[in-house]
């Protein structure tokens, strides 16, 4: 193995306008890195199912700008704005590895052209007329395919192309105000699981976990398959267990639970750009004169609100569209709301 080698360039250019009250600063970067290790696949004799060699590639590139501007510089008055912001692509290139088919859906598969985060869906199909379990696109079990993905639908990638940062300030004699906005465009996400299950093959919910409020409308009886994309909730044998296609070179063509597939389906990939509000701070500090004559030589005031906002898509159906698991695996992010009083004798 040899060293893993990467070649970056940068360019900057700052400037300052109007007595400094507008200030610029962009970064452009690019970077190619060459000789990554990948893990590739070795004959048995070896002892190990694979081993670590130098063959992978990959290319990185982005945009940064930070702009600050006072836009209102007056003596009882400032009103001024922060912006940073990130523009960030990259591609991989010949990895010389064999994806499987989860890593392509979980989006860990190392793609030559495709975004790092880049993943895959099945292609969902409507529900069975006469079962109400869910069907799936491309799924020709006597047909031999090249690669995993070629029975799925590519969904876009796990992480953003575009984020930053808008802090803009105001501030009126005695009376200040704060905020934190961070925006994050170019993700998709899959929604959480439907509802936890007893066993992969059937539709029965787990007793010890919530279910979803979307399988009052599940498919009931046949012709409800016009109206609703929820798959039955099934207990009956045989399990709903689809059969996968054939690969080139993959041992067996195995099969996957119809209700895990319906969760790994493109019905369940939502845009997931968002603008969140970190926070929101204002403060109010007393005029000295109305403590005239009183021990008290000052006295400010803050009330500071933490999370008091976030506009999604409404396909998340309250769904958080940063953190994954909420409202299944972890706690959704909670509004918080600090009152301070401070005084100097």
């Amino acid at each position: 193995m040899r060293w893993e080698k990467t070649y970056q360039w940068n360019l900057g250019l700052d400037v300052a306008l109007l007595q400094n009250r507008v200030n610029l600063a962009v970064d452009l970067y690019g970077k190619k890195s060459v000789d990554l290790l990948s893990a590739r696949a070795v004959p048995a004799e070896n002892g190990v199912e694979e081993t670590y060699v130098n063959l992978g590639n990959m290319t990185n590139g982005g945009l940064e700008i930070t702009l600050n501007v006072v836009a209102v510089q007056k003596k009882d008055m400032t009103v001024s704005f922060t912006f940073m912001n990130s523009i960030n692509r990259n591609k991989v290139g010949e990895q010389g590895y064999r994806n499987n088919h989860m890593d392509y859906l979980s989006g860990s598969a190392i793609m030559p052209g495709r975004p790092l985060s880049g993943f895959y869906s099945f292609s969902y199909n409507g529900l069975d007329g006469k079962t109400g379990l869910p069907v799936f696109n491309f799924m020709n079990p006597g047909k031999i395919l090249n690669e995993p993905y070629e029975y799925m639908v590519y969904s876009g990638q796990l992480e953003p192309s575009v984020f930053g940062n808008v802090a803009p300030s105001f501030r009126y004699k005695n009376f200040s105000m704060n905020m934190a906005l961070y925006y994050s465009i170019g993700a998709s996400k899959r929604l959480n699981q439907m509802f936890r299950r007893l066993d992969a093959g059937y539709g029965i919910p787990s007793p010890s976990s919530n279910a979803s409020r979307d399988l009052i409308d599940r498919w009931r009886k046949p012709g409800d398959e016009q109206f609703t994309d929820v798959p039955v909730i099934r207990d009956i044998f045989p399990a709903g267990y689809q059969q996968l296609p054939m690969v080139r070179d993959f041992a067996g063509a195995g099969s996957m639970a119809q209700y895990q597939m319906y969760d790994l389906s493109d019905l369940r990939v939502v845009n997931a750009n968002f603008l969140r509000c970190r926070y929101i701070m204002m403060a109010y500090a007393v005029p000295a004169t109305v403590f005239r004559n009183t021990p008290v030589k000052n006295l400010r005031m803050s009330l500071n609100i933490s999370n008091p906002f976030t506009i999604a898509s409404r396909q998340l159906n309250g769904q958080d569209p940063e953190i994954d698991g909420v409202g299944t695996t972890a706690l959704p992010i909670s509004r918080q709301f600090a009152w301070s009083i401070q005084a100097n004798f």
